[in-house]
């Protein structure tokens, strides 16, 4: 008995080995574009599962709570804090003096003046 590749032509030899090559490169292009579709799959189910939850949870405790109009009704308390902070605080009585026209908007307030024309050195 003669074994049926010794009867072909070395190109037909070489056709046949190609084709298998190709179609083999082809199988395995598939099942892998097969696997990735799989996975993706997969992450998607499981994202959408990880949304449900959130939101059925969050749907849950927004359920528990409970709305109450409540009216309030007390004396008013003042209470004088001193802050030792502030204690040492000082400013010249020009300095008051300006800051007090502004916050009366009185027209010798620091916002009425020019600027000079002479930059002064700084420091």
């Amino acid at each position: 008995m003669i074994p049926p590749l010794t009867v072909l032509a070395a190109e037909y030899k070489w056709a046949v080995l190609l084709l298998a090559l190709a179609g083999s490169y082809a199988w395995g292009r598939a099942d892998g574009r097969a696997l990735a579709d799989a996975e993706s799959l997969r992450a998607e189910q499981i994202a959408d599962a990880a949304l449900e939850s959130a939101r059925r949870g969050a749907a849950e405790e927004i359920a528990k709570l409970e709305v109450k109009h409540v009216t309030v009704q007390r004396r008013i308390e003042r209470e004088t804090r001193e802050v030792p902070v502030y204690r040492d605080c000082r400013h010249p009585p020009g300095v008051l003096r300006a800051l007090d026209d502004a916050l009366e908007n009185r027209p010798g307030a620091a916002g009425d003046r020019e600027l000079s024309a002479q930059p002064r050195p700084a420091g």
